[in-house]
């Protein structure tokens, strides 16, 4: 049992879930339980029901919505200074407490999570609307690409590349550079680069599945949903007009960022975290899962972690982490394999 669950009084209830309120610069969390079925697990679609919409505020005219739940001894930040509001699915109570703090919580978020229309500001889905016209209209899919997929066992995590290409406006284009204090560099090849990091892959793969049991694609693919996600954008605006900033406060940037927007962020209304080239692949991940989940695969069984009948071999792995974590240096940790 965690201390915040007690802390919330629901020690005596199995099972407890918890999910944050996207798009607020507060830190609200709904709990919720069941006290008549307290062991029975909850689902995302039973937590999201309209009867709650009443106490899920609005900004900027909008109602904010949800993550997926999570079971609450998963809740691995700091609670101080945030908003926690219970949630009793049996008679729909509601009771709040605040942890009053100036403490920060990182909280993990993924892929999905940023789905959510409460993600992007309505100014960048008016300038992505607008790239679609000048790209010549129809699916913006096709101006995105999966090049590339990169396995670090060491670390953990799995790491996906897509090349998005620029917006054809007959300006200049330029690039922001992690590795010289964020600066704009000249970009003539006419494309940002997109990376997707999902962190604990390995460990989410292995700890869920049963010893010998066979891999599915599915399973791959569930896996990488699963995960926490760190995203990065060469696109200027991700950085510049402070998403980068944004996505930092949710542990959600490859690179962190610590300077606040005061600008962009009054211009894009909030809080928001995702850059037009972001979200054009986000809203249209589905597209691209089963190529990534082909690339992992592929790259798993040429290192002989999956064996042809998609089994695990511990050995292999094992291997694997040992050799990346005794070689890799800072630069090849970033290397790609197609």
């Amino acid at each position: 049992m965690t201390e915040l669950k007690k802390e919330l009084g629901l020690e005596n209830i199995s099972k407890v879930y918890y999910a944050r309120l996207i798009g607020s610069p507060s830190r609200i969390y709904f709990v919720f339980f069941d006290s008549r079925k307290p062991d029975i697990p909850l689902t995302s679609v039973a937590c999201h029901r309209h009867e709650f919409a009443s106490v899920i505020p609005f900004r900027y005219g909008k109602r904010l919505t949800l993550t997926n739940i999570l079971p609450i001894e998963q809740f691995c930040g700091d609670p101080l200074g945030a908003l926690f509001i219970r949630i009793d699915l049996s008679g729909k109570f509601q009771q709040m407490y605040l942890h009053e703090s100036s403490s920060i919580l990182v909280e993990d978020m993924n892929l999905k999570d940023f789905k959510s229309a409460a993600a992007v500001s309505a100014r960048v889905q008016a300038t992505r609307k607008a790239r679609k016209k000048l790209l010549g209209g129809g699916n913006e899919i096709k101006y995105v690409k999966l090049v590339s997929s990169y396995l670090d066992r060491a670390n953990d995590y799995v790491e996906f590349d897509f090349l998005s290409q620029v917006t054809p406006d007959g300006t200049t284009k330029y690039k922001t550079d992690p590795s010289n204090n964020f600066n704009l560099v000249r970009n003539p090849s006419g494309t940002y680069r997109i990376t997707f990091r999902m962190d604990g892959f390995f460990t989410w793969l292995i700890d869920t599945m049963p010893d010998g049991q066979p891999f599915t694609p599915k399973d791959l693919k569930d896996a990488m949903l699963a995960c926490s996600i760190k995203m990065w954008d060469d696109d200027p605006s991700l950085y510049w007009q402070g998403f980068a900033y944004n996505l930092s406060q949710l542990d959600a940037s490859i690179y962190e960022v610590t300077i606040p927007p005061k600008h962009w962020n009054k211009i894009h209304g909030g809080e928001y975290f995702l850059s037009k080239h972001m979200t054009a692949l986000i809203m249209n991940i589905d597209f691209f899962l089963n190529n990534m989940t082909s690339k992992v695969s592929k790259q798993l069984k040429a290192l002989g972690i999956l064996d042809a009948g998609f089994t695990f071999n511990q050995v292999s792995a094992k291997k694997m982490a040992q050799s990346q974590s005794s070689s890799k240096t800072a630069n090849n940790t970033t290397k790609k394999s197609d």
